[in-house]
């Protein structure tokens, strides 16, 4: 196995991790004070999307999709990505940025991306839609480097 495949693997088992981890395990201080909506469906592209909504559907406690990405080289993966305390407009919508700088991982592999969420809440806060797309380049300890994309990923939730 080439040393980049063993890389985005263990890239990929790592997300999937703190994927599980975050959806099977929330800190006490997270518990909910009142009613929240959990909203669930498929991707465009058939993988699972997950989402908390506030009782007052003013924020979005959680929101983690697995996202399909290929990488210039050829390589293709699942990715785990989750986004969390973002707020909702009075009129439902909602939009997260993220940013990674570039960090080192494991073997001297290096990770830096973005992801973008926009999306809308219906008024009875039962069914959210909207695109995910996430992107990351990965630089192993040699210099030689690989993009990875999922595209934007279309997703409808309902509860």
């Amino acid at each position: 196995m080439s040393p980049r495949k063993w890389c985005l693997r263990l890239v990929l088992a790592g997300g999937l991790t703190l994927g599980a981890l975050a959806l099977q395990s929330v800190p006490a201080e997270a518990a909910p004070i009142g009613p929240t909506t959990v909203l669930a469906g498929l991707s465009s592209q058939g993988y699972p999307s997950f989402f908390e909504i506030s009782g007052n559907g003013r924020t979005l406690k959680l929101g983690a999709m697995a996202v399909g990405m290929t990488c210039v080289s050829g390589d293709e993966f699942v990715f785990t990505d989750r986004d969390v305390r973002i707020p909702i407009t009075r009129s439902g919508k909602l939009h997260a940025d993220f940013a990674q700088a570039p960090t080192p991982i494991s073997g001297g592999v290096t990770e830096g991306g973005t992801d973008v969420l926009n999306a809308k809440l219906n008024s009875h806060h039962t069914m959210l839609s909207g695109t995910w797309r996430v992107e990351e380049t990965y630089i192993s300890s040699s210099g030689q480097s690989d993009q990875c994309d999922s595209g934007p990923v279309q997703f409808t939730d309902i509860s």
